[in-house]
């Protein structure tokens, strides 16, 4: 009796054991984005899920990722080609074809107004010269209508 009880722990513990380290949701994932001419596109954006990735394509269009569980959709986004949207049907290298797509296209139009042009990296450099009494450090210290360096005086 004793050694049937044995023989059932050890099953249950080996049971357990090979079904706590399979890990089925792993999914190792490449993407090869190419244009219309068959040509990699390198520095593509890949969205998985509609959620962009911390990577972008390297130089010979691909990009690798492991997910946790597998996607629904992978898109890749070229600002000078288009958007690319292909249902993931369970395989591991997946292709995608850019073309060129108007709708999608990133262009700048010359006739609209922007409200401005230049952009900053925070809202020190923002700041920087363009409010009257406000002066902006390069160590990031703001004062206003302070102390002023060019006669030494406040």
């Amino acid at each position: 009796m004793k050694t049937i009880k044995l023989i059932v722990l050890a099953l249950l513990c080996g049971y357990s054991g090979i079904s706590f380290s399979q890990t089925e949701g792993d999914v190792k994932l490449m993407v090869y984005v190419q244009d219309e001419t068959k040509n990699p596109v390198a520095g593509a954006v890949i969205l998985i899920n509609g959620a962009k990735q911390k990577m972008l394509t390297n130089k010979n269009g691909y990009f690798r990722v492991k997910l946790d569980k597998a996607p629904k959709t992978i898109s890749a986004f070229s600002p000078t080609i288009g958007l690319k949207k292909v249902a993931y049907k369970g395989e591991q290298k997946v292709v995608i074809n850019l073309l060129q797509n108007k709708e999608y296209q990133v262009v700048n139009d010359v006739n609209k107004k922007t409200l401005d042009p230049v952009q900053f990296r925070n809202i020190y450099d923002y700041l920087r010269g363009r409010v009257p009494g406000v002066d902006v450090s390069t160590s990031n210290e703001i004062t206003i209508r302070g102390f002023n360096r060019t006669n030494n005086s406040t």
